[in-house]
């Protein structure tokens, strides 16, 4: 089957669709064209840019050499949650606990 598959591109962009939305892929191939290209357009989207949000296009190109930088950033809803799992380190913890941010301002 996997033979089959190559040089078709677009069958395997749509299997990828199928596999992506949890259906069937008979009941994918059923679906609108504007749905379909909606749904394969997001593949695409998705799988042309990096981790770091930039195309891979940019990123990979040489002539970008020496224009990307990195810049450090607080995330204060993670700060919390790293220095409870710092202070708890090596405690056992309550079976099924999960342990999760709240912001404070829409408690109450």
């Amino acid at each position: 089957m996997a033979r089959a598959l190559r040089g078709r591109p677009g069958l395997i962009l749509a299997l990828k669709a199928a596999r992506a939305w949890q259906v069937r892929p008979t009941e994918y191939l059923g679906w609108s064209n504007l749905d379909r290209g909606l749904a394969e357009g997001l593949i695409e989207a998705e799988s042309s840019v990096g981790p770091h949000g930039i195309p891979w296009a940019d990123a990979l190109d040489p002539e970008n050499d020496g224009w990307f930088e990195v810049r450090e950033q607080i995330d204060y809803a993670q700060r919390p949650l790293d220095e409870w799992q710092k202070e708890h380190q090596g405690s056992e913890a309550e079976p099924g606990a999960r342990v999760y941010v709240v912001d404070l301002r829409r408690e109450g």
